[in-house]
Formats: structure tokens, C-alpha cells, sequence
């Protein structure tokens, strides 16, 4: 028998998470009003759900193989590589304002929070979290 996953599902003998929850999961990351990206160990961007792609402007499709720097304007690229050294190394950044232009050329003010992945035993990726600020800035 394996063990239950988050969702009550059972998990296989090898502790994969059963379809229900994989679904599950990527319907979660589909639907969240927050803009998540997820980071290879290399910075390339592995994954962008639709509320990023509308933040940053372009098709998620399109973002994946990007390096993660490239979604900021250039003048942003260092304050961005900086942030995805500390995560490198294991730290957490819970929140870095920024702008981004949309693809229409609107500037979004974003919260943005950086959190390592450790996926087996090698470095680890990173998951960015986007949250669109501007009520908060018109307030």
C-alpha cells in the first residue's frame, strides 16, 4: 500500500504523486491570480503559468529556455541576477518590488518573492512568484 499524498490519494510504491494530483496541481499553477515561474538550476525558465505570461507580456510557450533575467527591462537585469545568486546559495527573497512593461507597454508593478527548489541532489532551481501591486500603489 503507499503512502497518502497531500490530496488523499494514494501514492505508488515509488512516491510519485497519482494522476488526480498531478492534475490537480497543474490546474492550481494554471489558475493562481499570482504569476509563478520556475527556474532550472541554469536560470532558464522551465515553467510560466498564464498569470505570468499576462504580467511579463509574452506567451508562457514562448518564456520557456529564456534565462530569467531577460524578463526584466535591462536596466533591472543586475538587481534580478543578484537575487537569483542568493537563492543559489539557498536564501529566500519574500519580497523585491519591480516594474515590468505588459506586452502592450504598460508598466505592472510587481511583488516579486524567490525561493530555491531542490529536485534530487544537485543545485537547486528556483520558483518566482509575481504578484501584480498596483492597487496597493494607488491606494
Amino acid at each position: 500500500m503507499g503512502r497518502a499524498s497531500a490530496t488523499g490519494h494514494e501514492a505508488d510504491a515509488t512516491g510519485a504523486a497519482p494522476a488526480p494530483a498531478a492534475a490537480l496541481l497543474a490546474a492550481i499553477l494554471e489558475t493562481a491570480e499570482d504569476g509563478i515561474v520556475g527556474l532550472a538550476p541554469d536560470r532558464t525558465i522551465a515553467f510560466a503559468n498564464q498569470a505570468a505570461a499576462r504580467y511579463f507580456g509574452r506567451p508562457a510557450a514562448d518564456m520557456v529556455g529564456e534565462r530569467a533575467e531577460a524578463l526584466f527591462p535591462a536596466d533591472q537585469r543586475p538587481a534580478v541576477a543578484g537575487l537569483l545568486e542568493r537563492v543559489s546559495a539557498g536564501d529566500r527573497v519574500r519580497q523585491f518590488e519591480t516594474e515590468v512593461l505588459r506586452g502592450d507597454g504598460m508598466p505592472v508593478p510587481l511583488a516579486l518573492s524567490l525561493s530555491p527548489v531542490a529536485v534530487g541532489t544537485g543545485p537547486p532551481g528556483a520558483v518566482l512568484v509575481a504578484r501584480d501591486i498596483t492597487e496597493q500603489r494607488l491606494a
